[in-house]
């Protein structure tokens, strides 16, 4: 069958047409691949808001992603993943800061990048950065680092590196990174770091809160203008002697017991050397330095004094003398137990006599009137006073309690130990003076009351127990009878608290705190006379007593 050429050029123009339509679905089918979605809806919402015009119906185009050179600021967004930034492959800056995220996707293809700021997020592991050869400033601090990814080779321009506040446990060898101007790598539990020598044009160093005994390489560092190194035990900072461009000096809570030449070091700004071991005569000169605008140098830590003596007491003086900081006019004071002794002004502990009640928690202040808010404050010495003779006993067997003769009682399983015999054995009530003598630790007619077992020596040496309380006998009459015969003298008051003695007519005559005794005698020393009394206990409970004359 043969066509007509009019039959011929319709079906040559419907092939133009099918193949023109086929080339534009096929255009069209491309655009679409050049769309991807962003996973995190957070990223997408910043996208569109900040970068729509590469955006396009909710996703990105990667075709035009890749004409942003300038900077992709993708800080305080919320973002989680940040699957998508791959694609700007051009950009020089990348702010991924204050965000929540874990990791961040593969950024080799960004390899125009400059700054990549990924501070303050969470992450845990980087991808590889070697291929980012001109990147200059690296921040990823605040995160929870254990490594650092491998970075841009030496020959590269990286000059900050900041990697503070991760969990780093040591950093890789930055010995060829000679153009590296900052190093941040402070507050991780990285106690010992690599020698910083070769590190010559650096200007700031960050090594805080590591825990270092020592740094390696200071004295190489003649550019360094900014040095924080607070929080670590670093006792000597020698090397920096020859330094002349420090601006700021941060070296507090360290070991410092001196420092380098910091009068020498004129551009010196910034100065902070609290918490160590320094006095008055290394801060003193500084206090003047005509450019310091900032100087902190209080509090110091406590000078370190012996910190446990044990001695038994005696009649001469003991004399304890720090010696710190005798060249200077300074003042001293000494504290028991957090309180002042304001009898003692003098660099010297002196104790004259030392006896058991001397025992306890002592320190020194000294100050300075040129350095008002500075106080140097010592360590606790734990001071304990032993008896010159250690007495004990295992046990009181009580042999007999009576109403009027009171209680008879044998000490047992005493043990004794120092001192020069012959020794002298005897029962002393808390509340008088006087001591009763024992014979072969038996002891008859003692009343109620609260006592200890005591020793001397031939030389007066003395020891003595803790006390112990003999209760009033059961059933007897609330009566005593103060006549110096050895029976019913006193009225041991047992129920503890503050006490008022009224007379029959309802007048005040003594106060007392029990556990007492009551020897009859009223506040102003006379004796009271034969009646009867009450005993009043925190106003409250009342004891109905009878005196004889």
């Amino acid at each position: 069958m043969i066509l007509s050429n009019l039959k011929i050029r319709k079906l040559e123009y419907k092939r133009i047409f099918l193949f023109i339509a086929f080339v534009l679905v096929g255009f069209k089918v491309s655009a679409q691949d050049n769309l991807v979605e962003i996973p995190d809806e957070n990223l997408r919402a910043k996208l569109e808001k900040d970068y729509s015009a590469y955006m396009k119906d909710g996703k990105l185009d990667t075709i035009k992603a890749k004409d942003l050179y300038g900077e992709l600021n993708l800080e305080y967004s919320n973002i989680n993943d940040a699957n998508g930034i791959s694609y700007f492959t051009n950009v020089y800056t990348l702010k991924l800061g204050f965000n929540h995220l874990t990791t961040i996707p593969d950024i080799s293809r960004l390899t125009n990048l400059r700054l990549l700021y990924l501070y303050n997020n969470n992450i845990a592991e980087l991808p590889d950065l070697t291929t980012l050869v001109n990147l200059e400033d690296f921040q990823v601090y605040n995160n929870q680092l254990k490594k650092l990814p491998a970075l841009p080779p030496p020959s590269a321009n990286l000059k900050t590196l900041s990697c503070g506040n991760n969990q780093l446990t040591e950093m890789p060898d930055l010995s060829g990174y000679v153009n590296l101007e900052i190093l941040v790598a402070g507050n991780n539990p990285m106690p010992v770091f690599q020698n910083v020598s070769a590190l010559k044009n650096l200007k700031q160093l960050h090594l805080n809160h590591l825990g270092l005994d020592t740094i390696i390489g200071l004295k190489d560092l003649n550019f360094l203008e900014v040095l924080f190194i607070q929080g670590n035990n670093l006792k000597d900072l020698s090397d920096l002697k020859a330094n002349t461009t420090l601006k700021v000096f941060n070296v507090s809570n360290n070991k410092l017991s001196s420092l380098p030449d910091l009068l020498a070091k004129f551009n010196l700004d910034n100065v902070n050397i609290s918490d160590n071991y320094l006095t008055f005569e290394d801060i003193l000169p500084l206090k003047n330095h005509p450019q310091f605008s900032k100087f902190i140098y209080t509090p110091q830590k406590p000078f370190i004094i012996d910190q446990n003596l044990e001695l038994k007491d005696q009649t001469e003086p003991f004399i304890y003398d720090p010696k710190v900081d005798a060249t200077l006019p300074v003042t001293y004071q000494w504290f028991k137990n957090g309180i002042a002794d304001n009898t003692n002004k003098s660099s010297a502990l002196t104790l004259s006599p030392l006896t058991p009640e001397q025992s306890g928690e002592y320190y020194q202040e000294i100050r300075l009137m040129a350095l008002p808010s500075l106080v140097l404050k010592s360590t606790n010495l734990v001071l304990t006073v032993k008896p010159c003779i250690e007495l004990s006993y295992k046990s009181i067997n009580i042999l007999s309690e009576n109403c009027k003769e009171g209680y008879s009682i044998e000490l047992q399983g005493v043990e004794y130990k120092g001192g020069t015999p012959p020794y002298r054995f005897g029962i002393k009530s808390v509340t008088k003076a006087d001591t009763l003598t024992l014979d072969n630790f038996h002891y008859n007619n003692l009343e109620a009351g609260i006592y200890k077992f005591t020793v001397n020596d031939q030389f007066n040496c003395k020891g003595s127990t803790s006390s112990f309380t003999l209760q009033k006998p059961k059933d007897c009459q609330a009566v005593f009878s103060p006549n110096g015969d050895g029976y019913m003298d006193s009225y041991f008051i047992e129920v503890p608290g503050k006490i008022k003695i009224l007379d029959s007519g309802r007048n005040l005559i003594r106060e007392l705190v029990a556990p007492a005794v009551w020897d009859g005698t009223k506040t102003d020393g006379s004796m009271a006379d034969a009646g009867y009394y009450a005993i009043v206990v925190d106003e409250n409970k009342v004891i109905n007593i009878t005196l004889i004359r």
